[in-house]
């Protein structure tokens, strides 16, 4: 949780006025949204699982931070923002499977799509 606070403190201030953040993965989602009050992080979405159902509406913001497991490289971002920059990698020595062991964090800007087309970008890939 602190490596995405250090992440966001990062941003400049107008940036971070309309941030997300985007959990490639439910868990990712779900644990920010849990504790990322306590680290004045904004709120997270994710297009994984459950999660699909809560996704937001309308016009993304400018800037996201989206961060993911081993198994998504940099071009699963690339797909959906103009500038996507792979700005910390997370080690967890406590992770079950060898592709959580190192999480990416990147700052996606420029998206191209809203979260509307986004949805349904995702409709039959929610456990992907």
């Amino acid at each position: 949780m602190t490596a995405i606070k250090v992440v966001y403190d990062s941003l400049p201030a107008e940036e971070k006025q309309d941030c997300l953040i985007w959990g490639k993965h439910y868990s990712q989602a779900g644990v920010v949204n849990l504790f990322g009050s306590a680290y004045g992080i904004p709120k997270a979405f994710s297009y994984h699982g459950s999660f699909y159902l809560w996704a937001p509406k309308g016009q993304m913001p400018e800037t996201v931070i989206a961060f993911t497991n081993g198994e998504a490289t940099i071009d699963f971002f690339e797909s959906y923002f103009n500038s996507v920059v792979a700005v910390k990698k997370v080690y967890n020595p406590y992770a079950d499977f060898d592709k959580d062991v190192y999480q990416t964090i990147y700052i996606c800007k420029r998206p191209k799509q809203s979260f509307d087309e986004l949805k349904a970008l995702f409709k039959r890939r929610v456990f992907e």
